[in-house]
């Protein structure tokens, strides 16, 4: 994955998952992490098309929540260390995959957020 690729956006939302799977003690970085970060994105494309799909974001964002509270979690030496699990890495494929086939040069939150949808469908 080369994240010059991802849009400042994208990349911005996969450092705050990121850092919601450190201050949460979870050892893995998750779709979970990636989708909770994407809907709180201030004036963000993800709660705004999930709004306009009818469904309530901030009802999303706390089932999300609660789900993340049930993840293992991680503590004493080496808690803050966060690996990239199997699932992100598959997101992450198919968010580039999503741009290379709508022609896009970079990944956008818009790639991300089908990424996610998508890999969702599968578990």
């Amino acid at each position: 994955m080369n994240i010059e690729k991802f849009t400042q956006k994208s990349q911005e939302s996969i450092s705050q998952a990121h850092q919601l799977a450190a201050a949460g003690n979870h050892n893995e970085l998750t779709g979970l992490h990636l989708f909770a970060a994407l809907l709180d994105q201030e004036d963000g494309l993800a709660a705004n098309v999930i709004g306009r799909a009818g469904a309530d974001p901030e009802s999303l964002r706390q089932a999300i929540e609660s789900r993340l509270g049930k993840l293992p979690r991680v503590e004493g030496p080496g808690a803050s260390q966060v690996y990239t699990s199997r699932e992100i890495s598959k997101v992450l494929q198919a968010a580039q995959a999503e741009a290379a086939k709508m022609k896009d040069e970079y990944v956008s939150v818009d790639h991300l957020l089908l990424a996610l949808v998508d890999e969702s469908k599968q578990c």
